[in-house]
């Protein structure tokens, strides 16, 4: 009996052993959650006011003169008036005769064609008046001090009978003179005469520049080597030029002396 007990207290005890051996703790890993990367708040920036584009600037339109055609006017005095040639005004309005206009026509004028510059300055023009004579354009232009202030259409010599080219001066002023060459023709009372020369063109080999009464076809050679203007042009040039015209004749002097005449091709 007191075996059997033995036996079974070696048994529990060796039970007891067994139960009390325990199993290694194992440390709980810990389970890192992935942060969330904050995602920055953005403020709603303002939206830019479209700016818009300029708009292109038209093209400006050439000023387009008309003229109502008044009792007792020529086409030729109209062009003139308006500084282009006869030809040209013709052409615009579509006039097949020059002599055919009527009073209460309106004629129309191409602004492009209003004041034309000389297409060849004179260098020197920067001092007093000076009167330049093109040939090639039938122009001539009154300039003080380099300034601009007038343009004229004339009438030159013909190819028989050129204007004489080179730099003169007025050598005396007659509001009046008769003009002959003694077989072709014969011309009274000549207003505004502006006779010039130069040390080897005497002024009475007879050029000048001088009013015209005996034809209005200016812009196309009609002279014996004059330069024709119409009256109101010449008559302007007269007053303006120097010597300042005293009286009917009037001479330049060396404490006077005339305007400068430039002619050129």
């Amino acid at each position: 009996m007191k075996k059997l007990v033995f036996v079974l207290l070696l048994f529990l005890t060796t039970c007891a052993q067994v139960n009390t051996k325990v199993a290694p703790t194992v440390a709980p890993t810990a389970v890192v959650l992935p942060t969330k990367t904050p995602v920055p708040t953005l403020k709603p920036t303002s939206t830019p006011t479209p700016v818009p584009s300029p708009s292109p600037s038209p093209s400006p339109t050439p000023a387009v003169v008309t003229y109502v055609v008044q009792p007792g006017d020529t086409l030729w005095e109209i062009a003139n008036r308006f500084g282009i040639t006869v030809e040209s005004l013709a052409l615009i309005n579509d006039i097949a005769d020059p002599n055919l206009i009527y009073p209460g026509q309106v004629l129309i004028i191409k602004g492009d064609e209003v004041g034309v510059e000389p297409i060849a300055p004179i260098p020197d023009i920067l001092k007093g008046k000076e009167i330049v004579v093109v040939i090639h354009t039938q122009r001539t232009y009154a300039f003080e001090d380099g300034a601009l202030l007038k343009t004229f259409i004339v009438s030159t010599g013909v190819a028989a009978h050129p204007t004489k080219i080179g730099k003169f001066r007025i050598m005396i002023k007659l509001d009046f003179d008769d003009m002959t060459d003694r077989s072709t023709y014969y011309l009274p009372k000549v207003p505004w005469v502006m006779y010039f020369g130069n040390d080897d063109v005497s002024w009475h080999e007879g050029y000048s520049l001088h009013g015209t009464y005996w034809h209005h076809n200016f812009g196309v050679p009609m002279s014996h080597g004059c330069v024709n203007l119409s009256i109101p042009d010449a008559e302007w040039i007269y007053n303006w030029s120097d010597p300042t015209p005293m009286g009917s004749e009037t001479v330049s002097t060396e404490a006077k002396p005339g305007t400068v005449v430039w002619i050129i091709p």
